[in-house]
């Protein structure tokens, strides 16, 4: 069953999370939109594309040729779910476009949380969470993670 945690991040996510943190835990997280239609498209992104500014607001990096991408532009909003187990978070987001941000492959988004709510089972919780393989990626997702923390302290500034 779902509970409403409000608009703030757990600690235990913020940590992982935080644009501060380059020792990202490297958990899948599935960014839902919806089209049109209203049929759900699902991206898988890394802890790495998913930064925290604060406890109430977070950056995203998506590749531009998407489907996700194109959604984002146009709906202004996502769910994302984080693994925080024993339990799944989901984070219902508004999104906008970084305008600012130049890169030919990715677009950076800055979105603020409107809910989020905590699944858990207690005759059943999560006990494993999925994870990728970071060997191939991890330098690139490095980088792309700490172009974005610069962007944001620039953001600040």
């Amino acid at each position: 069953m779902s509970e409403s945690l409000g608009t703030k991040l757990p600690e235990s996510v913020m940590e992982n999370l935080l644009s501060s943190n380059e020792d990202r835990e490297n958990s899948i997280i599935f960014m839902l939109t919806v089209d049109h239609s209203e049929f759900p498209h699902v991206a898988l992104l890394s802890p790495y594309q998913v930064v925290a500014h604060n406890h109430e607001k977070l950056f995203l990096l998506v590749y531009r040729k998407t489907e996700s991408q194109v959604l984002l532009r146009s709906r202004g909003r996502c769910t994302l779910i984080i693994q925080d187990l024993p339990s799944l978070l989901y984070l219902e987001l508004n999104v906008k476009r970084v305008n600012s941000w130049e890169d030919e492959e990715q677009a950076l988004y800055s979105a603020s949380i409107v809910d989020i709510s905590r699944d858990y089972a207690e005759k059943s919780p999560i006990i494993s969470d999925l994870r990728f393989k970071e060997e191939k990626v991890k330098d690139a997702y490095q980088n792309s993670f700490l172009r974005i923390r610069e962007h944001i302290e620039k953001l600040q500034s």
